[in-house]
């Protein structure tokens, strides 16, 4: 069945009369909707998550360009040159202000910043936005097959449609003649044939997504895990950067 007869069908079931109940997806049909949500929300999650870490990188390599840089000098007047000198600091004091960054105020390990910067950056992609990211490509693959098994649905449903035409007529031509002409038989058992074909398919398709979508949606409640790291990382790079 091509796209056309997909279309007709689909305006049957909208608009059509009589008692015909199109085949559900539903099942299917709500894991996805929900696991849409879900995946929107996860999505701007991993995106927040990669600009934080972006930003933490950002934050230790410039305060490790800062505070490794010379620090403003207190200067005054020389009483022989009368010109402005800066004082000068013992080396012991430069050397502990070179090592923490700004002395005894501040506990900050200068030198390991750009190395922490790193390592933050390669754990945060491993251990959080890896396997984040992962999980929406898996979800954003279900899109084609939801409208494959939509479309395979429609089929099917055609197929029954037709079926119940023939049989309608079967029944009234039984009732009206006492017989049913051979020609109506043999489309009957034809189009039973073709049903069976469909239904058999569709079935096979619609379990095999949902085992599927089933199993992807309950890895998800593992995503916990993984946010949670993302703090863990944040918070392990600080500590290291002021131990």
């Amino acid at each position: 069945m091509g796209m056309f007869g997909r279309f007709r069908e689909k305006v049957s079931e909208v608009g059509g009369p009589g008692h015909f109940k199109p085949t559900s997806n539903d099942r299917v049909n709500l894991m996805y909707k929900e696991g849409c949500e879900f995946a929107r929300r996860l999505d701007k999650c991993a995106r927040q998550i990669k600009a934080v870490e972006s930003a933490t990188s950002a934050m230790l390599l410039t305060t490790e360009d800062t505070l490794s840089r010379p620090m403003p000098h207190v200067y005054q007047i020389d009483s022989e040159t009368n010109q402005a000198k800066p004082v000068v600091v013992p080396e012991a004091i430069q050397e502990s202000v070179a090592a923490v960054g700004t002395g005894s105020l501040h506990d900050v390990r200068v030198k390991e910043l750009r190395i922490i910067a790193h390592q933050q950056g390669q754990k945060m992609q491993a251990t959080v936005l890896t396997p984040l990211n992962q999980w929406l490509t898996v979800f954003r693959s279900f899109s084609s097959r939801i409208k494959a098994l939509e479309n395979q649905r429609l089929e099917f449903d055609a197929e029954r449609r037709a079926f119940n035409k023939l049989e309608l007529k079967r029944i009234r031509q039984q009732q009206a003649q006492d017989k049913v002409e051979p020609d109506l038989v043999a489309k009957l058992e034809a189009k039973d044939a073709s049903l069976s074909a469909k239904r058999n398919e569709y079935q096979a398709y619609e379990t095999e997504i949902f085992e599927s979508l089933a199993s992807l949606v309950k890895d998800a409640a593992s995503l916990r895990v993984y946010l949670a790291a993302a703090m863990r990382v944040e918070a392990e790079a600080f500590t290291r950067a002021t131990a």
